[in-house]
């Protein structure tokens, strides 16, 4: 017995030993993934800043510089499109949830949670952690949030830059002001008279400047991994305000 369970506990450690190194070698491939994207985007930045503009930029996809035949593809979206959750008025945000695929109940557990916040002064650093944990665990939980940002620091937002399910699902705008934001959307022209003044004035801006650059790796062995950064182009100044990396 000594001597079958000694040869277990060699196994056991032999076992021990591959899987570390097989965790140490995982461990390595998601460095220089980082580091990779890191790098990539850091060119995709300077590219920016000297003029290119973000739409050229979107759905660009290059080589990997380490040779190994993955590709890195990269993403533009404008987090003035979208609204923010410390300083959204109540209604867009509640519309956006809904347009992001919450339920009644979860949507009035979260703007709960977003005017608890707010009561305190503080702030969410990521549209995510206003997610009930229930929802944070499950699976394709970020498309809930996908309308949301904490970087754009208005209560507005610009309907040029918005994406057609949120501005097909603005319940909190009178009907004549949706569809002039939907021709917005659209790009098309509005025709009518000026809506009525109401409270959704001040709603609508047309701000530019907060962008998000995300950038993902596609690895030959399967590895995939993305990472992005919020910021603001000064082009008066020539600089980037990085203001979050994810």
């Amino acid at each position: 017995m000594p001597g079958a369970l000694g040869a277990l506990v060699v196994v056991a450690i032999q076992s021990l030993n591959f899987q570390t190194a097989a965790d140490a070698t995982v461990e390595v491939q998601r460095t220089r993934a980082r580091l990779l994207l890191d790098g990539a985007l850091q060119v995709e930045l300077e590219r920016m800043l000297m003029g290119i503009a973000p739409e050229q930029v979107h759905r660009r996809q290059v080589p990997s510089p380490d040779g190994t035949g993955s590709t890195i593809t990269f993403s533009v979206s404008f987090e003035d499109g979208k609204i923010d959750v410390n300083a959204g008025p109540t209604p867009l945000l509640r519309d956006a949830l809904r347009a992001g695929g919450a339920d009644a109940d979860s949507i009035s557990e979260m703007l709960a949670t977003v005017t608890s916040v707010r009561q305190r002064q503080g702030a969410f650093a990521d549209a995510r952690q206003i997610l009930p944990l229930s929802l944070r665990l499950a699976p394709g939980s970020d498309k809930i949030v996908r309308f949301l940002t904490t970087s754009s620091r208005t209560q507005s937002f610009n309907p040029r830059l918005a994406e057609p399910e949120l501005l097909g699902d603005l319940q909190a705008l009178p009907d004549a002001v949706r569809a002039r934001v939907i021709a917005l959307g659209r790009n098309e022209p509005t025709a009518g008279p000026p809506p009525a003044p109401g409270p959704w004035q001040g709603w609508l801006g047309s701000a530019r400047d907060t962008i998000k650059l995300a950038a993902t790796l596609q690895g030959t062995g399967g590895l995939s991994m993305a990472r992005s950064v919020v910021f603001r182009i000064d082009r008066n100044r020539q600089r980037l305000n990085l203001l979050r990396s994810l």
